[in-house]
């Protein structure tokens, strides 16, 4: 995640705030050290945990790395043969 703009919110539960003015987190629920939170955002943005998409990102990098590609697999793919 880039440097950019940090802002501390303080909020209870059943209160919301926004970011942007297409994203709206609501607090859902709080019990002890754990929130719930509601997200709302256009169905063209992605929501996620941050601990999801670094586990994809890292998942991605091991499958790159795992095996780089020949010129031969390549022409394969696309039903050619390596000239």
């Amino acid at each position: 995640m880039s440097a950019g703009k940090t802002t501390r919110i303080v909020r209870v539960l059943g209160d919301s705030f926004l970011i942007g003015t297409a994203i709206e987190v609501k607090i859902h629920s709080v019990d002890g050290d754990h929130v719930t939170l509601e997200c709302r955002a256009p169905g063209v943005l992605p929501v996620a945990g941050r601990e999801t998409v670094d586990a994809i990102a890292a998942q991605n990098k091991k499958s790159a790395l795992s095996r780089i590609p020949t010129v031969g697999d390549l022409c394969q793919l696309m039903g050619g043969e390596e000239s």
